[in-house]
């Protein structure tokens, strides 16, 4: 054909096709049993793919000849013409398992060649080899030496089932690798100071080994700590280039090889460093010792909450079902180490046969347990006996008299409430924050709501929704309760929306810098916050929560901000900032300059308070909005922003806002997504929930990107407080109404009210639910067999899969039924939306 025309070429190529396809069609029977297994599996709900390298076309005639309906099309893959991505088997597997989520371990690969279970060993699952041919068997073997050879096609499921339920077989864990000829290291992502393996070995080493972790953070800034895709088995190593020295981290295997192995991999590679030189002995003493600490800090934390809602908990556990990991562990342990790791095996089956069962079940609530507390840090709050939170919840009354004592000593950490005075700042659900998940208690172990998503993904999340977020629900929504000013932050990358529950007098939100409408109002704004800051009024003077090096008062020596306090030289810092406030500054100037060169000292969002707490909006430095029953608002991305309260006046608002998205164990956590630009403290402890600017050069970056306009925007009160999603409520039905809270291209709230005894069909889009019953009582049920999967009362929360379709809502209380449902939109995948009972799109 080669010394044909091309033309005439093509055309016999295209007869001989054409005959193989109609004599292959004609002759060949599929192997006895096949129709058998290909039904048991659709039963089974598991999902069937056929790889092949026959021709697409003459393929998927061949299966729908043979076994019509029983594989999807778009399952049928002839190999070579796979024409959009890769053009391979093992490619493909890959392609198939990483877009659609599935956990190798639950995957296998069925076939009768050699290469078949080279795709099996290539993507880390399970291989299951169909021939008598001795010959082939060795050669299979010797390919993967976990293939188990079966000779009835009937009892793939069978042996796929033994070895998914069985320990979780990693590959063995290669580190201190001479690395050589990696192509392209500049391509591979830098591991910084922030990044969850590095904190979490640095806080380990900072306790004994300050010299490590110091030099860790320092080669981390200079880019030389790396993750890429290694070589096969490899987890880490270190590679050598131009004098440089980098450790480089694998990024595959992500289903064992998770953060906290990659913490592991750090503490043992930095031994290799040349600086240190270490054995690889003493490097796997210092890697066990992380793992110690680790389980260490688990039980800790076990210990401090009587139910083990501890979200570490499953990672420790998960890292000890590797073999090598285990037995490093447990080298010459004493038993208080091989009683701790005895728990946490047993930990670890409880939780995944619990998974499994809610993975099956679909639909569950959750404990109303994920409560931010003073305690945690949150000390913006009102007092708990005046908490709107646990008057919801029904754990305190009106008049603040403790109706549940057990719970709320269960959340607030103690055992004795007699004099106690504690915060009750934010209540989050339906979430898969990995520092504060949502839990669902079953009758043996809690289950924290990310881990059910890492089970399932897809199943739980909906293919399009686990594509676009990777396997995250990617926004969390709260109720916020404010009795005080909060930070003055922006949000960088995400924007976030509030629904105006309820509110007291002098309360607000704070938004963008103030704009007196007259010159002379101007100079007297700057005449005043000049007296305050000479007054050293306290809701203005912020007191020092972190030891950032600072120029105050002598430059060449820099002094840490709470040194300034506590060697009285407070007066002289206020002084040096005086000196440059002058009449003719903008109040954006002079917000800035205060920013810049007095972030750790006083606190731009008090200034407009006086002495007693009372805010004067003619005297602040930030623009106030007073807030309008179920107001709605939006804070877009880099907007400065701050609630506030006054003096146990509080307000409540609902908060909905995007989450980061990607691996659990990689996942930064909703609450160290904010810049606190400045932090009216008043003497208190210091929040969780900002990101902490270390060292003078951290600060001096963030004040460059305020002065370039990066870090944070002007305001236009008027522009900014347009809401997009002011729709009406719509009648879906008698007695039903639908209203759109917000609809952003990161969250969507929408409430439903429903009176008593009636029902409403929520198409989903093959989509999941995220529920809130705030007043009433709900009954979801199966369209197609009326089956009850879920009922939720007052206040509870609840999440049904996106694998149960569309459902059906009942209004089962004697009081109308309130409900949000929220989620994250999907791009080009429409919104859930509620319907009629019985209209022609609900019927199909």
């Amino acid at each position: 054909l080669a010394n044909l025309p091309y033309g005439l070429a093509r055309q016999i190529s295209a007869l001989f096709i054409e005959s193989s396809r109609k004599e292959l069609m004609h002759k060949e029977e599929p192997i006895s049993g096949a129709r058998e297994l290909l039904e048991e599996l659709k039963q089974k709900g598991i999902d069937i793919y056929i790889l092949s390298a026959c021709e697409d076309r003459i393929l998927k005639e061949r299966i729908n000849k043979h076994f019509p309906a029983l594989v999807p099309k778009e399952h049928i893959i002839g190999t070579h013409i796979y024409e959009e991505g890769p053009t391979d088997k093992i490619e493909i597997a890959k392609d198939i398992i990483r877009t659609k989520g599935y956990n190798k371990n639950k995957v296998a690969m069925v076939g009768d060649g050699t290469y078949d279970m080279k795709v099996a060993k290539e993507n880390n699952i399970i291989g299951i080899g169909f021939t008598n041919n001795s010959g082939i068997i060795q050669q299979m073997k010797q390919i993967h030496p976990e293939v188990v050879i079966i000779d009835d096609i009937t009892k793939a499921l069978p042996a796929a089932q033994k070895l998914a339920s069985s320990p979780i077989k990693h590959k063995p864990l290669q580190r201190g690798v001479p690395l050589k000829n990696i192509k392209g290291i500049s391509s591979f992502g830098k591991i910084d100071e922030k990044t969850t393996a590095l904190a979490e070995v640095a806080e380990y080493q900072k306790a004994k080994q300050k010299q490590t972790a110091k030099y860790l953070e320092e080669i981390a800034k200079k880019g030389l700590i790396r993750a890429g895709p290694l070589e096969e088995g490899i987890l880490s190593g270190i590679y050598r280039e131009n004098n440089r020295e980098y450790i480089v981290l694998s990024d595959k295997y992500p289903e064992y090889n998770i953060s906290y192995e990659r913490a592991a991999s750090l503490a043992y590679e930095i031994g290799n460093l040349s600086k240190f030189n270490k054995s690889s002995s003493e490097n796997k003493t210092r890697m066990r010792g992380y793992y110690l600490y680790l389980i260490n800090k688990i039980e800790k934390e076990d210990i401090n909450n009587s139910k083990a809602l501890d979200s570490l908990k499953p990672w420790g556990a998960l890292i000890l079902q590797n073999k090598e990991t285990k037995e490093l562990v447990l080298s010459g342990a004493e038993d208080d180490i091989k009683n701790k790791v005895s728990a946490l095996n047993s930990y670890y089956s409880q939780l995944q046969a619990a998974t499994k069962e809610l993975s099956r079940k679909g639909a569950f609530k959750f404990e109303p347990v994920n409560i931010r507390t003073g305690a945690q840090g949150y000390k913006w709050g009102p007092l708990f006996a005046k908490s709107y939170i646990l008057k919801r919840l029904g754990v305190i009354s009106e008049k603040g008299k403790i109706l549940n004592r057990e719970f709320l000593e269960y959340i607030l950490e103690v055992e004795n409430m007699d004099n106690l005075e504690e915060y009750i700042a934010e209540r989050w659900f339906v979430t898969d924050d990995t520092k504060y998940p949502s839990w669902i208690i079953t009758e043996n172990v809690s289950v924290p709501l990310f881990w059910l998503l890492r089970h399932d993904p897809e199943g739980s999340l909906g293919k399009e929704h686990n594509q676009a977020y990777q396997g995250a629900l990617g926004m969390v929504m709260k109720y916020l309760d404010a009795a005080e000013p909060l930070s003055w932050q922006v949000h960088i990358g995400i924007t976030e929306g509030y629904v105006v529950l309820r509110f007291d007098d002098k309360t607000g939100l704070f938004l963008g810098v103030n704009k007196p409408e007259t010159d002379q109002a101007r100079k007297e704004l700057i005449r005043r916050v000049k007296t305050m800051l000479k007054e050293l009024n306290p809701y203005v003077v912020r007191m020092p929560d972190m030891p950032i090096s600072r120029s105050y008062p002598d430059k060449k020596k820099g002094v840490e901000v709470s040194d300034i306090f506590l060697n009285n030289k407070l007066e002289n810092a206020i002084n040096k900032l005086l000196e440059n406030i002058t009449d003719d500054m903008s109040i954006a100037e002079l917000a800035e300059y205060l920013m810049t060169e007095g972030a750790n000292v006083v606190d731009i969002a008090g200034f407009g308070f006086d002495k007693n707490g009372r805010f004067h909006p003619e005297y602040s430095l930030v623009q106030s909005i007073e807030y309008k029953q179920d107001q709605r608002i939006v804070i877009k991305e880099r907007a400065p922003h701050a609630l506030y309260g006054y003096k146990g006046n509080t307000a409540t608002l609902l908060e909905l806002k995007a989450t980061s998205t990607g691996p659990a164990d990689e996942r930064q956590s909703s609450s160290d997504q904010t810049w606190a630009l400045a932090d009216n403290l008043l003497g208190k402890n210091p929040r969780l929930g900002k990101v902490v600017l270390s060292g003078k050069k951290g600060l001096e970056t963030a004040f460059a990107a305020i002065k370039q306009g990066k870090l944070w925007r002007p305001i236009d009160i008027n522009e900014d407080l347009k809401h997009n999603a002011d729709q009406k409520p719509i009648e879906i039905a008698e007695g039903i109404t639908s209203q759109l809270l917000h609809n952003e291209e990161a969250y969507a709230g929408r409430r439903i009210i429903m009176q008593p005894e009636t029902k409403a069909y929520l198409r989903r889009f093959g989509q999941h639910s995220a529920f809130l019953v705030r007043e009433g009582e709900l009954q979801i049920r199966r369209p197609d067999n009326n089956k009850l999967l879920l009922t939720l009362k007052k206040e509870e929360e609840g999440f049904v899969k996106a694998g149960l379709g569309d459902l059906i809502l009942e209004s089962t209380g004697t009081e109308p039924l309130e409900l949000i449902d929220f989620k994250r939109p999907v791009k080009g995948v429409a919104l859930p939306q509620v319907e009629k009972l019985g209209s022609a799109s609900a019927s199909k």
